[in-house]
């Protein structure tokens, strides 16, 4: 078993065994090699690193890292997001994903990287942790119904899963992408910087979900569209401010509705998020998160107050 830094320049012929491994381990169809040059290389804020296990020159085990700078008190911190963990159902329990997750950190701390932040499902959890990365318990998941009777005949639907719509890349509008904001000025912001290059990265260059986009003079917002059993669900992902107004969250969920129609409207977002006041003002419910927030700063000097991050379904988002 060999154990290494995918090299992006040297070692294209290893990616159609990541792609085949990947799919057997989630169960999921195989992607193309599109998506992996798209998600892993292409990454406005740099190159992922991809700790990879190979055996008889196959991939059977990955943790990819991708690239995320945050802003912390007005200072830009060079982070990281966990994008892909996976070993192959044949190599399971024989430690792989401890020494993926050690060469992931290491790697991390030769290119200057400050700290980590991953929302593992309920499976690979238990490995960060046992790798001594921290939980937060900050999570949590807004939702409003825009039919009441409707939400009551299908409130089963409720617990259930949000599935995406298949893309709709070929109809979304770019047009104006701009933010004039990449992040809030307040000295005690601790946020994920979105620009214009990553947003046109994330959303525009490879088909993943639907999306919808309310984009004016005082705000840019993108919402995920899909269902949840019978209803209709349009899931925001972000909400960014362009001006020096106050951002109207009853404004925004009426453009919204207009744009796609939905049945319940979502708000996935850190306790710390700006929008949460308002949300909760317009009466909105707080139901049950599945979403795990874990983190592990990579040089013990170095301090960060997570409790106070501000995260919202752009990060948890997977994609």
């Amino acid at each position: 078993m060999t154990f290494f830094i995918f090299n992006f320049e040297t070692q294209n012929n290893l990616v159609s065994s990541f792609l085949s491994s990947a799919s057997l381990a989630h169960n999921q169809t195989i992607k193309d090699d599109e998506w992996f040059y798209w998600k892993f290389r292409d990454n406005p804020f740099g190159e992922s690193i991809l700790a990879c296990a190979m055996e008889d020159n196959v991939i059977v085990g990955c943790v990819a890292l991708g690239m995320q700078d945050f802003v912390c008190q007005e200072n830009t911190i060079k982070a990281a997001m966990s994008f892909e963990t996976f070993v192959h159902p044949n190599y399971q329990g024989k430690g792989i994903f401890k020494k993926l997750i050690d060469l992931a950190e290491t790697e991390s701390r030769n290119r200057g990287i400050k700290f980590l932040l991953n929302f593992p499902n309920s499976n690979s959890l238990p490995g960060f942790k046992k790798s001594g990365w921290r939980s937060i318990d900050c999570s949590e998941y807004w939702i409003k119904g825009s039919d009441f009777f409707k939400i009551l005949f299908n409130i089963r639907d409720i617990r259930k899963s949000f599935l995406p719509n298949p893309s709709n890349l070929k109809s979304l509008n770019k047009d104006k992408l701009s933010l004039l904001n990449d992040f809030n000025k307040d000295n005690l912001s601790f946020e994920s910087i979105l620009n214009e290059k990553y947003i046109e990265w994330r959303f525009f260059k490879y088909p993943m979900s639907e999306y919808a986009i309310i984009n004016n003079d005082d705000l840019f917002s993108i919402a995920r569209v899909g269902y949840r059993g019978g209803l209709k669900e349009s899931q925001v992902l972000t909400v960014k401010n362009k001006s020096q107004k106050n951002i109207s969250i009853s404004d925004l969920i009426k453009e919204y509705k207009k744009k796609t129609n939905y049945d319940i409207i979502s708000f996935p977002i850190s306790k710390k998020n700006k929008i949460r006041k308002n949300i909760a003002r317009l009466l909105f419910i707080k139901v049950p998160s599945k979403t795990n927030v874990t983190y592990k700063i990579i040089n013990q000097g170095d301090q960060f107050n997570f409790e106070s991050i501000e995260l919202s379904a752009i990060n948890y988002h997977t994609y």
